[in-house]
């Protein structure tokens, strides 16, 4: 596996998985892919709706966005480069199917949602 691949891979999965905390109205803990989206909710509320809290609300979660996705993409370079070459695919594998699994677990908190307050990956985005 090429350190490009790796990379890639581990962004993706750390991009999905792995809980960030983030602050809209409240704090919550979930994966920068819920980020993601709360930061296309928010922008989508500014252009129809241009006043000062939608322009906040957007511009706090797209910083956090940002800030999220570049800091996966650094681990993951980080953690690409450092595994040896032969290696290289086991580890990756191994880290994906670990964070996986731990995502089916109750471990995010999203004080947004219509359904409860602690889900798991699956549970997210509702």
């Amino acid at each position: 596996m090429t350190v490009r691949s790796a990379r890639f891979a581990l962004w993706v999965t750390f991009f999905c998985t792995v809980p960030v905390p983030y602050y809209m109205v409240e704090v919550g803990f979930a994966p920068t892919l819920r980020v993601g989206l709360l930061a296309g909710l928010t922008s989508a509320l500014y252009v129809s709706d241009p006043d000062a809290t939608a322009l906040t609300l957007a511009a706090v979660t797209l910083v956090q966005l940002s800030a999220y996705t570049w800091l996966w993409y650094g681990v993951g370079t980080f953690a690409a480069r450092r595994l040896p070459e032969p290696r290289r695919g086991l580890g990756v594998a191994i880290v994906c199917v670990v964070l996986a699994s731990l995502s089916l677990l109750e471990l995010y908190t999203t004080p947004l949602s219509a359904e409860q307050r602690h889900t798991n990956l699956l549970g997210v985005f509702d």
